[in-house]
């Protein structure tokens, strides 16, 4: 309620465009100050409830506040609005997988994959208007390695340890998360008994300078 009201008080009191408000929430958000972000972000779903593009930044200002319910809500409004939006399906994976609904994060990976071009990067055109009638869809681009990426950790979660190393294998051969991807891959390795490629992993995350790695390698490979 006193965020609806927020809300109503900056909708009569500002001139803004829905992109003002939009850009102003990004500067927010940048500087650390997400719920002053969220606010902004009302506004323009509030000024344009058909503004694809605000409702998406707004599920993932969710999302980033630990409100997966909420991101979702917004992500499923957005497939009823444009069914073939990529960045919806994808972003409603990741907050489905926080909400540990992993099963419904890899339907929606498989979507995504399925309204692309599986061969590229993700793309949609975005075509700005504050008319209230008028819907969008946004200019984002889901590079193939970062879903790539998001599927293993899917099939991680799933325990589809098959499955889970292919899509860590090609998130690698596409350069995308790549310590992430070498200390997901190193880890399994050592639970399958693949020391030596699991240990090799765990070292090049190490180089790349994540934590993780660094203490898993001390844990399991240092006396090797």
């Amino acid at each position: 309620m006193i965020a609806l009201l927020i809300c109503a008080c900056i909708c009569a009191c500002d001139t803004h465009t829905v992109e003002d408000h939009l850009r102003i929430a990004a500067e927010l958000e940048k500087a650390g100050n997400l719920d002053s972000a969220l606010e902004h972000l009302d506004v323009a779903v509030a000024r344009n409830p058909k503004h694809l593009w605000a409702r998406l930044e707004r599920g993932t200002m969710r999302s980033r506040m630990g409100d997966q319910a909420g991101a979702i809500a917004e992500d499923d409004t957005v497939v009823r609005l444009d069914p073939g939006n990529t960045t919806a399906y994808f972003n409603r994976a990741l907050a489905k997988g926080r909400a540990s609904d992993h099963v419904g994060a890899l339907n929606d990976l498989k979507q995504a994959m399925r309204v692309n071009n599986p061969m590229g990067s993700f793309e949609v055109t975005f075509m700005p208007t504050d008319d209230p009638n008028d819907t969008e869809s946004p200019d984002y681009d889901i590079p193939q390695g970062d879903l790539a990426y998001a599927f293993a950790l899917t099939y991680l979660e799933l325990d589809s340890d098959a499955a889970a190393l292919d899509w860590l294998n090609n998130s690698l051969v596409l350069g995308s998360n790549t310590s992430d991807c070498f200390y997901e891959r190193g880890i399994l390795l050592l639970k399958h008994g693949q020391d030596s490629a699991g240990c090799a992993d765990l070292e090049r995350a190490s180089i790349l300078r994540d934590d993780r790695a660094v203490k898993a390698w001390g844990k399991h490979c240092s006396k090797r």
